[in-house]
């Protein structure tokens, strides 16, 4: 009896070990340059926008939830924010750059970003935008909870 106990231990143990040794698979191969710009084209609704400014080890974050006419629309070179801002619909037009892994870059004529894509789920996604101001000790991080 000890000896089929030490048999269903050790292979337990062994199972456990080689669980812990598999190579973990990439969660999102779609967002590899070449498939990003396909993976994330098409309209999604904006659930939260929130907006974060740091400053010397202190932030403040402002919370936007989204309404039913948000959206951040992506399309094969250009993407589109609509959003409403102090009860006034908003429209901003960007040329759009899918050639970096896991990166969109969005830039207007007086404005660039790199969006982050943090996660990507089929119908849902999140992007992170962090940006430096005029003050250089302060951060924007602007991040974008979207959903098919």
């Amino acid at each position: 009896m000890k000896k089929a106990t030490y048999i269903v231990a050790g292979v337990f143990f062994a199972l456990a070990t080689l669980a812990g040794c598999a190579e973990a698979e990439d969660p999102s191969p779609l967002l590899e340059s070449g498939n990003l710009k396909a993976a994330v084209q098409g309209k999604w609704a904006i659930k939260k926008i929130d907006n974060q400014l740091c400053r010397e080890y202190s932030c403040n974050t402002n919370y936007y939830v989204g309404t039913a006419q948000d959206y951040f629309e992506f399309r094969a070179d250009s993407a589109f924010l609509v959003y409403k801002e102090n009860s006034v619909q908003q429209k901003i037009c960007f040329k759009a750059d899918y050639s970096r892994k896991g990166v969109i870059k969005l830039n207007t004529a007086s404005w660039v970003g790199d969006f982050v894509v943090e996660d990507k789920g089929p119908s849902n996604m999140v992007l992170k935008n962090e940006f430096k101001g005029r003050d250089p000790a302060a951060v924007f991080t602007d991040t974008y909870y979207l959903a098919k």
